[in-house]
């Protein structure tokens, strides 16, 4: 149950609301639906969100999965994952942004090396000493830089969008 509902001052484009529940918690919604992400309007026309996640994906495979007494393999793989985005809106059409995130894959199990007798390892870690038989997480390093402009009246858009993506432990 709502104890108020607070119109944002300056924001009569932009359809925000805030509404404060019994208990104090305050839930924002724009343009009718839940806003997910903290967000800090600096000025009236540039936001700053920022927001991060936990990640946690733990693999498991081997024999003994589906065979009791067999080789069971478990590695866990986990990561803070950030997401930043800053937005200026020069005009009530024009929306300008960039963002950074962070990203992650969950490695895996390295079955040509797990596979292979004595000698076949030892000829692995000849070529390579740092070899394992767990593969590392593939990370992203993701940034982004985009603009939104709308026309006649809100009835047409047209946006632009560059990506750089950077992979590691592909």
């Amino acid at each position: 149950e709502p104890t108020e509902i607070v119109d944002a001052p300056g924001r009569k484009n932009r359809k925000l609301l805030f509404v404060v529940e019994q208990g104090g918690r305050v839930i924002v919604l724009r343009n009718g639906a839940r806003v997910a992400q903290p967000f800090l309007d600096i000025t009236d026309r540039v936001t700053l969100s920022v927001e991060g996640r936990y990640q946690e994906d733990t693999l498991t495979k081997g024999a003994g999965v589906a065979t009791p007494g067999g080789t069971v393999l478990k590695e866990t793989f986990s990561d803070f994952l950030p997401r930043v985005i800053l937005r200026w809106m020069p005009t009530d059409e024009t929306n300008v942004w960039a963002s950074y995130s962070e990203g992650m894959i969950a490695g895996d199990f390295n079955s040509t090396f797990i596979n292979a007798d004595e000698r076949e390892r030892a000829q692995y870690v000849a070529l390579n000493p740092a070899i394992s038989e767990a593969l590392d997480a593939e990370t992203l390093e993701a940034w982004e830089i985009g603009a939104k402009q709308g026309f006649m009246g809100g009835r047409g858009q047209v946006s632009a969008s560059v990506y750089y993506y950077e992979w590691a432990n592909i």
